[in-house]
């Protein structure tokens, strides 16, 4: 039983580890992008739109 359950964590954890960690880059460089774009003009505003529109469009 022991086994099994170890068996059951470590999947979990191999499956969610890169997901979660694909998820984190994803939102420190969508954070990032909105502050960089944050203090620009109205166009910059509209190209951050357009790649924000894209990403999720993507993923």
């Amino acid at each position: 039983m022991q086994s099994l359950i170890n068996r059951v964590v470590e999947k979990l954890i191999l499956d969610l580890f890169p997901a979660v960690l694909k998820w984190t880059i994803e939102a420190i460089l969508l954070i990032s992008t909105m502050e960089f774009f944050n203090n620009s003009n109205l166009v910059n505003q509209n190209v951050f739109h357009f790649i924000v529109d894209i990403h999720f469009s993507l993923s």
